[in-house]
């Protein structure tokens, strides 16, 4: 009612609508653990966060000054900035923050592990020299390859050579042709 004190008043209805506001936090649906392999290149994904939020609108952040990591604030894409060696540290963690750009956020802390790569070449066990009697017949036996790694899977092969053959599997060197002394007395 408005009245202007002479007499005179008048009236008029409101309506009043209350408006909904984003005030509810974005929800991450992405998982708390991730895994890297050792030695990767610098600029590899390793995580993807996902969030959701009523506004539709996501922004993705990492909130404690990891270096070891970055973010794509569009997509939420992880990526290492360092060559990660399972020697040194076996597994990192970071924390990824979602805002929905009205002030609402969540975060989540996320654990990557690292996945031990055998970077070490077989070791030998077996000598280097061997001896075989001339004449004896093509396919025997005149020396066994042993060699040991972490990874326990071992593969033989020889490079350039026609005199012999290798069991990839065994290691046994067998020789192709008989030989004889007199044409020739060592091979390598």
């Amino acid at each position: 009612v408005a009245s202007d004190g002479l007499g005179n008043d008048a009236s008029q209805s409101v309506s009043l609508s209350v408006v909904n506001v984003d005030d509810t936090d974005p929800v991450f649906s992405s998982g708390t653990t991730a895994a890297v392999t050792e030695n990767v290149t610098a600029g590899s994904s390793v995580y993807t966060a996902i969030a959701t939020d009523d506004s539709g609108s996501i922004t993705y952040s990492l909130s404690d000054g990891n270096n070891f990591f970055s973010i794509n604030a569009t997509s939420g894409v992880v990526t290492i900035n360092q060559i990660p060696d399972y020697e040194t540290q076996t597994s990192y963690a970071f924390t990824v923050v979602a805002s929905d750009g009205l002030g609402n956020n969540a975060s989540q802390s996320v654990s990557v592990s690292v996945t031990d790569v055998d970077e070490d070449a077989p070791l030998f066990d077996s000598g280097t020299t061997a001896a075989v009697t001339e004449n004896v017949t093509a396919g025997s036996s005149v020396y066994t390859a042993i060699a040991n790694d972490d990874s326990g899977s071992i593969t033989y092969s020889l490079t350039d050579n026609n005199f012999f053959s290798i069991n990839a599997t065994s290691g046994v060197v067998t020789i192709n042709q008989s030989p004889d002394y007199e044409s020739q007395t060592s091979y390598s």
